[in-house]
């Protein structure tokens, strides 16, 4: 677990701050415990995936 901390989430992030201005984005998440799926799975499909 030691290094695993926030990837995912500051991956996540600014994806997000990237399509706010956008950009498109691909973000690719492998890994398998607390991925970003769940966080864009839960915002708007139009907000993210446009």
């Amino acid at each position: 677990m030691e290094g695993e901390v926030c990837k995912s989430t500051i991956a996540s992030n600014l994806a997000a701050i990237a399509t706010l201005e956008k950009k498109r984005v691909l973000l690719v998440d492998l890994y398998t415990h607390g991925n970003s799926t769940h966080y864009l799975l839960s915002r708007s499909g139009k907000e993210f995936f446009s």
